[in-house]
C-alpha cells in the first residue's frame, strides 16, 4: 500500500521550527483491505485443512494396503503383537455405536498398551492404556476423538514410541448398520 497524498495538520502555515505532522491517505481504506483479505484467509485455511485431511487419508490407506490379507490367522503372526481385528462404524438403526476391537496375536505373551494410541485418517488420536492378555481381545469405543467414516476409512495402531504396530483400511461397501467390519485376522 502506498500513500496517495499528504495533508498538513495544523492551523495556518507551518512554523519553521515546528515538527510537521502528516496524515497518510491509503487506497483502498484499511476497512476495505480487511473486508477483502478476511474471506480469502478463511478460504485458504479451509483449503489447507482439506488438503491435510486428504493427505492423511491417502497415507493411512497406503500404509494399510501393506497389512496382512484377509484370512491370515493371527496366531501365526509375531509373538506379542496387537492387531486391529474389527471395526464398527454404525450401530443398529444408524446409531453411532462406534468401536474398534484390538486382539493380542500371541498365545503366551501379554501386551502393555500404555502410551499406545489409535489414529484415524484425519490424524485424530485416541489413547490406550492397560494390558491385553495373551490371546485376548478388547473393544475400544471410538468416542469423540476418532472419526470412523461410513464412506470408508483407515486406522493405525501405534505404540508408545509412535511406531506403527498395525494398520487397516475399509471401503464404504463394507459398512452396514449394526455389523462389524472384520479384517480376517
Amino acid at each position: 500500500m502506498t500513500g496517495r497524498g499528504l495533508r498538513w495538520q495544523g492551523d495556518g502555515a507551518p512554523d519553521a521550527g515546528a515538527a510537521p505532522t502528516f496524515e497518510y491517505i491509503y487506497e483502498p481504506a484499511p476497512e476495505q483491505i480487511f473486508k477483502d483479505l478476511l474471506p480469502r484467509h478463511v478460504q485458504v485455511q479451509v483449503y489447507r485443512a482439506l488438503l491435510e485431511s486428504n493427505a492423511a487419508f491417502f497415507a493411512a490407506q497406503a500404509a494399510a494396503s501393506a497389512a496382512p490379507t484377509a484370512g491370515t490367522d493371527i496366531s501365526q503372526q509375531q509373538e506379542g503383537r496387537a492387531v486391529i481385528n474389527e471395526v464398527q462404524t454404525r450401530g443398529a438403526a444408524g446409531t453411532m455405536d462406534q468401536f474398534i476391537e484390538i486382539a493380542n496375536a500371541s498365545r503366551t505373551e501379554s501386551v502393555d498398551l500404555s502410551g499406545w494410541a489409535l489414529v484415524d485418517r484425519s490424524s485424530a488420536r485416541s489413547s490406550l492404556a492397560g494390558t491385553l492378555a495373551a490371546g485376548a481381545v478388547t473393544q475400544v469405543s471410538a468416542g469423540p476423538a476418532l472419526r470412523l467414516g461410513n464412506e470408508g476409512g483407515a486406522l493405525v495402531l501405534v505404540d508408545g514410541a509412535g511406531r506403527t504396530v498395525d494398520h487397516v483400511a475399509y471401503t464404504a461397501d463394507r459398512v452396514r448398520p449394526g455389523r462389524t467390519i472384520a479384517f480376517g485376522r
